[in-house]
């Protein structure tokens, strides 16, 4: 027999594995003990037999072991450190890379990598990303992985005749992000079941092999071939290494190797064959109908992604005017979010059982991060100073509102106050004026329901704030003082079609409320619409597919088939128009305009159907020129971060301004990320992103004299290089890159 050094020897990697679901046909209960019970196996195996390796991923998977069998964790320590076990997952959790935030994936990353270097030392870090049953990959995972310390990436989907845009010419390659990182990729051209067969029996394994062995032989760039040996929830082959040994005696030419994924990838590196590189680009989409399926689940998700961002932003204000920042419970909450994204959680592709321990999940993370804002906004309220410049003439009370801004641009926009009931000290009629004593137009909201209120059990007023990037402003409530414009509402009951309009849009309804004419006034009075289509319109039509597929059917009705009672509410600041009609003939619905001036599992799933009231908002951002010059990805943002936290407080002097922005960023970048560090006193986490498609430079300005170094980090926090000492981060990035830095405050 050759040696194995003979570069004319192939090699097919034989991998032990399992695939662990968090979440999927069992509750997480029923799989923590499933899985938690085959690491042991697999960990005996081990012991009896000194040629078995095999690989593990996903921290709950490993938690569960460690919590029912604690006994059997020094020995796993053991296995892992002699490189006979490899965790191969760096995420948290194989989560579902399309649903979710671009941060939330660096938190998969960030936590799972924390975790396993926290339990099991710096030997277990994690340098392989094992998204192998993800439904699809974003074109920035390399971009992530890589700066996550992670080297290669596994996956299994999209597999053959899942994706249009996947061929298996080869299946290792170098795969490409925008910004020009670039991660070893091998992409299964078998899934992840292709070697569970092999030594499942006492004998004739060579069949088996051979099988295997013609299927990815052809994609192989180097002749080295990974062939992963188990399934869902598979025990160990028990006879792998004695069909190898078998195997390798009669196939001197063709060898197999019980061996782990970074062997693997190590010896196709090592083949110096040049690896074609693959990018950018992003491999979807496996399973169209799960973008929907069970929406509330989707919806809390991407609602609590924000307010998690947004908790650490104002923490940290806090923090910088010296409230203690609430490390542990952001950290809590960062876990329980990777968990709910799961890709048989998040997707809405599991049994009815396993979304009621999400949903509570959910329930848990809104009254943390609801704790931590109320907190954080009254504590920096408190030392602020409400008070209004003795130059300002006033012949009444006022009453503060503290209004908060949570992303890096100023914004110029809608905001909603409620008037809390149980106030004695704000009546109608009052003014609404800014710090310098100048006047901002309200207007009182109608009770849609109760039109005839105007009681403060139902006062809402809105208006346009100009709030300060990443800070806060005071607004006054002025006393006893009309305004000079009328804040009530005028409401006119609309029979037929009826036209609204502001200073850049004219919007035609007809009868049944859809929109038939959109005008852009700004621009050449260009129509949006276009003749012949409605916008605002809505049609129900039956879904026969399942959690995984659409399947599209007969249509039942659209709103252009019924007619509806029109009502629109004009004010000084806006125009509300409310169309009310049927849908079905069972089914009724309201849609409120408002103008500024089968693949899975055959188990039944009725809660799947989301029976109930749905609301969804939507909005129209006409402009002209590029998205680019039109800042339309910050509409985006400011559609899932409206500006709704605010403290009525009462006139106090503070060591504060009535007016403060605590971090500024050029305007070719976001700042996502502001929040304490994990490992270092007084160090506050920056990220930002350059969300265009060229190069370009920027700066992040913190508003302190109190910094005293700088540095820009990888996604786990490890410097790559310091920056100044001064409070003024200039930086170049790459096309749609993610920066990092760390910045020391002396407090």
């Amino acid at each position: 027999m050759k040696k194995d050094t003979d570069n004319t020897i192939a090699h097919m990697y034989l991998v032990p594995h399992f695939h662990y679901d968090v979440a999927w046909i069992h509750t997480e209960e029923e799989e923590e003990k499933r899985g938690a019970r085959l690491v042991k196996q697999f960990c005996d195996k081990a012991r009896s037999d000194p040629q078995f390796k095999f690989i593990l991923d996903q921290v709950p998977l490993l938690q569960a072991f460690m919590r029912q069998y604690p006994e059997e964790v020094s020995y796993l320590r053991q296995l892992i450190d002699s490189g006979r076990c490899e965790l191969s997952g760096g995420l948290y959790v194989q989560p579902d890379e399309n649903l979710v935030h671009g941060e939330s994936l660096i938190r998969q990353v960030f936590y799972g990598q924390k975790w396993l270097v926290e339990t099991f030392g710096r030997k277990a870090k994690a340098l392989g990303g094992w998204n192998i049953d993800s439904f699809g990959h974003t074109m920035q995972l390399p971009q992530i992985l890589s700066k996550g310390g992670i080297e290669y990436v596994v996956f299994a989907r999209p597999g053959a005749g899942e994706s249009t845009n996947l061929d298996f010419e080869h299946s290792e390659f170098n795969w490409s992000s925008p910004d020009g990182s670039v991660i070893f990729t091998h992409a299964m051209p078998s899934y992840f079941c292709v070697g569970d067969k092999i030594g499942r029996q006492d004998q004739d394994n060579d069949e088996a092999i051979q099988e295997v062995w013609d299927k990815l032989k052809p994609h192989s760039i180097s002749g080295d071939l990974l062939a992963l040996c188990g399934c869902d929830f598979t025990p160990p082959p028990p006879y792998l290494s004695e069909a190898v040994e078998y195997w390798n005696e009669r196939h001197p030419a063709q060898q197999c190797k019980i061996g782990t994924v970074k062997e693997f990838v190590d010896a196709v590196q090592h083949s110096r064959k040049t690896l074609p590189r693959r990018g950018p680009k992003e491999f979807q989409r496996v399973f169209t109908g799960c973008y929907s399926s069970r929406i509330g689940i989707k919806q809390q998700n991407r609602e609590y992604e924000n307010m998690l961002l947004t908790a650490e932003k104002f923490a940290t204000m806090a923090a910088i005017e010296g409230l203690s920042y609430p490390e542990k419970a952001v950290d809590d909450v960062n876990r329980k979010i990777c968990i709910n994204q799961f890709h048989d959680i998040l997707p809405g592709t599991g049994i009815d059982p396993i979304f009621v321990k999400a949903n509570q999940r959910y329930q848990e993370i809104k009254a943390t991060l609801s704790q931590i804002i109320t907190q954080s906004l009254e504590y920096i309220t408190k030392e602020a100073n409400t008070s209004i410049s003795t130059s300002i003439k006033v012949k009444g009370d006022l009453t503060p509102i503290v209004l908060f801004n949570q992303l890096s641009w100023e914004r110029n926009e809608i905001t909603y106050i409620n008037i809390d009931p149980s106030r004695t000290d704000i009546s109608l009629p009052f003014r609404l004026i800014d710090s310098t004593g100048s006047e901002v137009t309200y207007q009182i909201l109608k009770d849609t329901d109760d039109e005839s209120s105007n009681s403060n059990s139902n006062l809402k007023i809105v208006f346009v704030a100009k709030l300060p990037p990443m800070g806060y402003k005071t607004y006054y409530i002025y006393q006893r003082i009309s305004p000079s414009i009328n804040p009530e509402e005028k409401i006119t009951s609309i029979n037929g079609g009826t036209t609204i309009a502001n200073r850049a849009l004219r919007v035609t309804f007809d009868s049944h409320g859809n929109i038939i004419s959109l005008i852009d006034k700004d621009n050449d009075e260009r129509e949006i619409i276009g003749v012949g289509r409605y916008g605002n319109q809505l049609i129900c039509q039956v879904d026969n597919g399942d959690e995984y597929e659409y399947c599209l059917g007969q249509v039942l009705g659209t709103t252009e088939d019924y007619p509806c009672t029109i009502k629109m509410y004009k004010g000084p600041v806006m125009t509300r128009l409310i169309a009310e009609s049927k849908f079905t003939e069972s089914n009724y619905i309201s849609r409120e305009v408002k103008l500024y001036s089968k693949a899975g599992p055959d188990i039944e799933c009725p809660d799947a159907c989301e029976k109930g009231k749905h609301t969804f908002e939507y909005s129209l951002y006409p402009h002209s020129g590029s998205w680019r010059k039109a800042f339309t990805y910050r509409k985006g943002w400011e559609l899932n971060n409206p500006i709704i936290f605010y403290v009525i407080t009462d006139f106090h002097s503070g060591q504060l301004l009535q007016e403060k922005s605590y971090v500024t960023v050029s305007d070719n970048v976001v700042l996502t990320v502001m929040r304490m560090c994990n490992d270092a006193d007084d160090g506050i986490v920056l990220r930002i992103y350059n969300p265009e498609e060229v190069s370009g430079t920027g700066t992040i300005t913190l508003n302190t004299e109190a910094v005293t170094k700088v540095e820009e980090t990888n996604l786990l926090g490890d410097i790559i290089c310091p920056q100044n000492t001064s409070n003024q981060i200039d930086f170049t990035c790459n096309p749609m890159e993610i920066k990092t830095f760390r910045a020391y405050l002396k407090f």
